[in-house]
């Protein structure tokens, strides 16, 4: 595990081949999900010290269904943390760590696969791919709902990933059994492949 700053804090901490690890909005922990007997995970907090040293885990959420996957995005600015999490069909939900108790809120529900889904920094908008009738299409959720961008065959599991100014999101899809990279411009509404 890495310090913001690139410095090295442990070689120790094992997550249990979780392809999710963040940063708290406060860089005061380190998230991510431990895994449990069946299908349903914790997500944890363990706290990182000013110098370095990684504390105990406290679990955060339990009992997520994150079919193995423990894939989740925190919003940099605010917190907010989205997770895909089912037990037969993943769905996005949504919660925020401040406070007492987690209370989340299902942002899609349906009977269509939603892959791992990342949020903007102010937590206002969830991006993710999504099964439907053209393939597995690259979707957004805001407060006015949910809406398509792209009309692809892309792979549902791949990992979405912003610019680092958040105007575009990259991923890895499969177009006719040929792996390739594809590049969204979220202000134009393109797309190309690299």
């Amino acid at each position: 595990m890495l310090n913001r700053d690139g410095t090295e804090l442990s070689t120790r901490g094992r997550t249990g081949q979780r392809s999710s690890v963040r940063w708290t909005q406060d860089g005061k922990y380190i998230l991510t999900f431990r895994w449990t007997p069946g299908e349903e995970d914790d997500l944890i907090a363990m706290p990182v010290s000013a110098d370095g040293e990684i504390g105990a885990p406290r679990v955060v959420a339990s009992k997520l269904a994150t079919l193995l996957q423990g894939r989740f995005d925190v919003a940099r600015s605010t917190g907010r943390v989205v997770v895909g999490s089912g037990a037969v069909f993943s769905d996005i939900w949504s919660f925020d760590l401040r406070g007492a108790a987690v209370q989340a809120k299902r942002l899609t529900q349906g009977t269509n696969w939603h892959g791992a889904p990342i949020i903007t920094s102010d937590g206002g908008t969830v991006f993710y791919l999504k099964s439907d009738p053209n393939g597995n299409s690259l979707y957004k959720v805001t407060a006015a709902g949910e809406s398509a961008l792209t009309a692809e065959r892309q792979m549902v599991n791949n990992h979405l990933r912003f610019s680092l100014d958040q105007r575009v999101i990259a991923f890895e899809s499969i177009v006719d059994s040929a792996f390739v990279l594809v590049i969204h411009d979220l202000s134009a509404g393109t797309s190309r492949r690299v």
